[in-house]
């Protein structure tokens, strides 16, 4: 729950920048099954990577904001980078539009708070 203003900024900046990486990710796993198969086990490396940055970003928010939502999207991008490691982009992907909706709903209640 949102108790004031300076907290609603900071978590509307946090979440727009997460979503913004997020998508980006869910993009970059949906490019893997497009790849030949030689090209499969580098990129999904990277993605791993990109995924441990977000997951950091995700955190500093988290310590920024102490919100439960952030610990879901947290957890949805564990999960996410597991699925990657499995080749199971599928999943990945639905993981990550968990992630994302969290993300939103937090992005929502800041929105509201500031606009009210």
């Amino acid at each position: 729950m949102i108790k004031d203003a300076r907290v609603a900024i900071l978590s509307y900046q946090h979440s727009e920048r997460l979503k913004s990486e997020l998508i980006i990710a869910s993009r970059l796993i949906g490019e893997v099954a497009g790849l030949k198969t030689d090209e499969v086990l580098g990129a999904s490396k990277i993605i791993s990577c990109y995924l441990v940055a977000v997951l950091a970003e995700t955190r500093i928010a988290y310590n920024a904001l102490s919100s439960k939502i952030l610990l879901e999207a947290d957890r949805k991008i564990l999960e996410t980078i597991r699925n990657v490691e499995l080749a199971d982009y599928d999943q990945a992907n639905r993981c990550i539009a968990e992630a994302i909706s969290a993300i939103t709903t937090l992005a929502n209640d800041a929105l509201t708070y500031l606009t009210d």
